[in-house]
């Protein structure tokens, strides 16, 4: 049984919505039909919830990130809306042997420990994942897995060395079962806003968890 909640984790005053975030990443990839990582979105999950993207909000200025810190709590088998950023906001998954490297990994079950992805997107600049952690992961531990690992692949792609992802990364708790609708809504929808595609299944760095 899906557990959904958690607390809420301490906010920037300054903050700007993941929206434009979005409209901000004008290169990206070809979408692609015939993508090697299945897809699989309900359009139900529109249907049922009203969009509402005024509370999901990201801030990737410095002097936030301790406060995120501070804020931040895990607990086990609940779901979290996480959002990490490429390294000052560099384009390098508009690449697609980049964003193929990256999107490889979450196949990877041991790259999760105990916990579970519900769903993922990845645009030029950042990476969404909504995260239900098990009963041994934390979700820092999670996300220091996560960008390590990609990082790697990401790196590999480009024939580079260094950080891949910003520092920090930016996570929301999914308190109940609208939240959750709301959250894979907005991961599905990350390319249509940002013009990367017309509709989501035609995106190829995208997975939505059967709902």
């Amino acid at each position: 049984m899906l557990i959904v909640g958690g607390p809420l984790v301490a906010r920037p005053t300054e903050s700007r919505t993941f929206d434009a975030d979005c409209r901000r990443a004008t290169c990206g990839p070809t979408a692609s039909e015939n993508s090697q990582y299945s897809f699989r979105y309900s359009p139900a999950i529109g249907s049922r919830c009203k969009h509402d993207d005024s509370r999901m909000n990201v801030n990737p200025d410095r002097r936030g990130h301790a406060a995120l810190r501070r804020g931040r709590m895990s607990m086990s088998h609940c779901c979290y809306l996480v959002t990490t950023v490429t390294l000052h906001r560099t384009p390098w998954l508009a690449d697609p042997r980049v964003a193929d490297a990256v999107a490889s990994l979450h196949r990877d079950s041991t790259l999760f420990g105990d916990a579970e992805i519900r769903a993922w997107v990845l645009m030029p600049d950042h990476w969404h994942g909504i995260v239900r952690l098990g009963q041994t992961v934390s979700l820092q531990r999670f996300m220091n897995r996560f960008k390590s690992r990609t990082a790697r692949a990401g790196n590999a792609a480009l024939g580079r060395v260094g950080a891949f992802w910003a520092q920090a990364f930016h996570d929301r708790a999914i308190r109940n079962e609208r939240e959750l609708a709301l959250a894979t809504e907005y991961v599905a929808r990350n390319p249509v806003r940002a013009g990367l595609c017309d509709q989501p299944s035609e995106y190829r760095w995208l997975w939505v968890h059967d709902v």
